[in-house]
């Protein structure tokens, strides 16, 4: 993708996690991979409903700005997911309410509950607490990061990777959509996993 179109992706991914919620004020972080060395990230401090294709910064895989003001205080955060993902092509953080919800009373989502996640994502773990903004929180999801394409981060957020931009916004929907589903199913009663059996039917082999 040429760089004027990974602009207005990231643009349009920006708005739709403003608008559906998952991201508020200037909160949420959004990155795509110009180049195997450079990156487009949202800038620090701006309501990313709002942004403009001129307004991203482009950074070096160290997280410095080569181009642009100043990138977003969470640039070490997308920086690490791409060092260590090399298919990764695009990285959503954000805060999307139910998914945080269930982190803040220990209930994770790695657990085969729900055929779409299992099938698409398999599991969706939690990595413990770090600060953000700093260098301990990459060091706190990098073992999860070069395994799974969906995790959460206890009391923070999510990181959704994909192929691109916009897959990694699908993602993000699409586990936010199912924590919003256990969150009722919890209020209601015990939830179930899927039995061994169900999984290997879905997924063609074992679950881990």
């Amino acid at each position: 993708m040429d760089e004027a179109s990974l602009r207005r992706e990231l643009v349009l991914v920006c708005r739709r996690a403003y608008e559906r919620g998952m991201i508020s004020g200037t909160d949420g972080n959004v990155s795509g991979r110009l180049s195997h060395d450079r990156l487009l990230v949202t800038p620090a401090g701006v309501n990313k409903g709002y942004l403009e294709p001129g307004d991203l910064v482009e950074v070096d895989l160290e997280g410095k700005a080569v181009v642009g003001g100043k990138p977003s205080t969470e640039v070490l955060l997308h920086t690490a997911v791409y060092k260590v993902r090399p298919d990764a092509m695009g990285v959503v953080h954000a805060h999307p309410p139910s998914c945080v919800a269930l982190t803040l009373v220990k209930v994770g989502m790695d657990e085969p509950v729900i055929p779409e996640i299992v099938g698409a994502l398999g599991r969706v773990p939690t990595a413990p607490y770090a600060t953000p903004g700093t260098s301990d929180l990459p060091a706190s999801f990098l073992p999860l990061a070069e395994k799974h394409d969906a995790f959460l981060l206890e009391r923070h957020g999510s990181v959704t990777m994909g192929s691109s931009v916009s897959q990694a916004m699908d993602r993000l929907e699409m586990i936010e959509h199912a924590a919003t589903i256990l969150v009722r199913a919890h209020s209601m009663g015990l939830v179930t996993p899927m039995t061994p059996e169900q999984v290997r039917r879905l997924r063609g082999a074992d679950y881990k």
